[in-house]
């Protein structure tokens, strides 16, 4: 199984929650990761960067980096800050694309307040183009309540998809609340995938697992539907947004909401397919 979302150091945002401690220190990280990893049966997992961008870490994977000398299973995803576009930056940017360690680009959306079709990111997305990487867009629900959500909207992502067909847009937690929004633009556009990561919190899925809940029982049947109504299996990515939940119950979780013969996609394959991961690599 592949988690396509998780993160390895603290993202450095205008961020509401607390990370725990332990992101601070990679030997420390690694080994926690390893063991929930094993715990849930992941194989390889898609950490996200930092927003922390400097000259000597133009994409803010310098600490996933560290990481990933003591769990070799972790693939890199680069962050792209709108707010740095100069020649000098991108040429950075592209040095360490060159390197071919970073599988995929992540855009903060909301959390910095430019849209995905903000020029500023085209220049970040003709990079994707170049270099044949996915486009993870964060959208939905932030956590931060200096967060703007209209950069947030699913619908936005229908733009840039339409524009950039050579690119592939992942909508990040599945654009919520908006999920029937978000299948649409899954449904129109073959370019444009969704990971489900963070669509519970620790407290409700143990609620659900413990007795049933209305409030959560109906966010679940709205899941389904958006992800029926999509009429895209092959474009549904697991992830579970760890730490802030536990990979182990997020997996049991979902594996209750998406249908037994897409499970195999859902869990490994297509993640396979659109990060380029063609061989599995143990965890130690």
């Amino acid at each position: 199984m592949i988690d396509s979302h998780i993160h390895g150091v603290n993202p450095q945002l205008q961020d509401d929650r607390t990370f725990p401690g332990f992101l601070t220190s990679p030997r420390q990280g690694a080994e926690v990761l390893k063991t929930e990893m094993l715990r849930a049966g992941i194989t390889q997992a898609l950490a996200m960067g930092s927003s922390q961008i400097s000259e000597d870490d133009p994409l803010g994977i310098n600490g996933v980096l560290e990481l990933t000398d003591h769990l070799p299973s972790l693939h890199v995803v680069g962050i792209a800050d709108p707010r740095r576009i100069s020649s000098s930056h991108m040429r950075q940017v592209e040095r360490v694309l060159e390197t071919g360690r970073v599988k995929a680009l992540k855009a903060y959306l909301g959390y910095l307040p430019y849209g995905p079709d903000h020029l500023n990111y085209i220049s970040y997305i003709h990079l994707a183009a170049k270099y044949h990487l996915p486009f993870i867009m964060h959208t939905g629900r932030s956590h931060s309540s200096r967060a703007k959500l209209a950069y947030t909207h699913p619908v936005a992502i229908d733009e840039v998809a339409t524009d950039f067909p050579m690119v592939n847009f992942v909508m990040a937690h599945f654009g919520q609340p908006w999920f029937d929004t978000a299948a649409e633009v899954i449904r129109k556009n073959n370019n444009v995938w969704a990971d489900l990561s963070g669509l519970f919190s620790n407290k409700e899925v143990a609620l659900m697992h413990k007795a049933p809940d209305d409030f959560l029982e109906t966010w679940a049947e709205r899941i389904q539907f958006a992800y029926q109504m999509a009429e895209k299996p092959e474009r549904f990515l697991f992830g579970s947004n760890w730490p802030h939940i536990s990979i182990k119950l997020y997996r049991e979780t979902l594996e209750k909401l998406i249908p037994k013969e897409h499970q195999k996609l859902f869990f490994a394959e297509n993640a396979r397919v659109l990060f380029k991961i063609y061989e599995d690599i143990p965890v130690p």
